[in-house]
């Protein structure tokens, strides 16, 4: 069932965003209905569509504090802060 959901709402998204690439290309139309719903409709159903398959629907990464201070060290081992005269 929720890849059959998932399905739909990829469907969803490819119509909305075929009408956004539509709209844009065509000004009559461009004014009959607002590119940010559009956008908006595409936009959930990508992310439903990935939560519904169990992928991210946001890329984040974390670091550990003593992974960064290291990162840090090695950065300002290639800064000059030599005091100039």
């Amino acid at each position: 069932m929720p890849l059959d959901l998932a399905a739909r709402l990829d469907e969803i998204a490819g119509l909305a965003t075929g009408e956004v690439v539509g709209r844009l290309r065509d000004p009559k139309e461009a004014n009959e209905i607002s590119l940010v719903h559009l956008l908006k409709a595409a936009e959930v159903g990508i992310d439903k569509s990935l939560l519904l398959r169990g992928q991210p629907t946001s890329i984040t990464e974390t670091i550990q504090s003593d992974k960064l201070v290291q990162l840090l060290e090695a950065s300002l081992a290639y800064v000059d802060v030599t005091p100039e005269e």
